[in-house]
């Protein structure tokens, strides 16, 4: 099952090891309100790719996936709200989305969070 790592959403691109940049695995998406979930919303994966429209589209399917570099130009020009790098089968990657771990006072990371963070490194 593939997921999207996002960036833009006040994540910082130059934090994004070169080894996902360097993989042509990219998409972007445009926020939503969710209609059941006020405050929330929805990043429904849009494909960017070089002299296209910027359509709403499959993220398993690798034909809608662009470079690094592509996906940068899009969000640069306001064409998304945010772009992602699409985890997909066979990937060398995975992520743990661990939600509320940080203390937001000290910094300081969950010990049980910590752990499976250093025993998967």
């Amino acid at each position: 099952m593939s997921g999207i790592i996002h960036a833009g959403e006040g994540g910082q691109l130059d934090q994004i090891p070169e080894a996902l940049r360097t993989r042509a695995q990219w998409m972007g998406t445009r926020f939503a309100p969710r209609k059941d979930q006020p405050g929330k919303l929805d990043k429904p994966p849009y494909a960017v790719r070089w002299a296209r429209r910027i359509v709403k589209a499959d993220k398993n399917n690798p034909d809608n996936w662009a470079t690094y570099e592509v996906a940068v130009a899009a969000l640069h020009a306001n064409k998304v709200d945010a772009i992602g790098y699409v985890l997909a089968e066979g990937d060398p990657f995975w992520v743990a989305d661990c939600d509320g771990v940080v203390d937001p006072g000290t910094g300081e990371v969950n010990p049980n969070a910590a752990d499976f963070i250093h025993a998967n490194d």
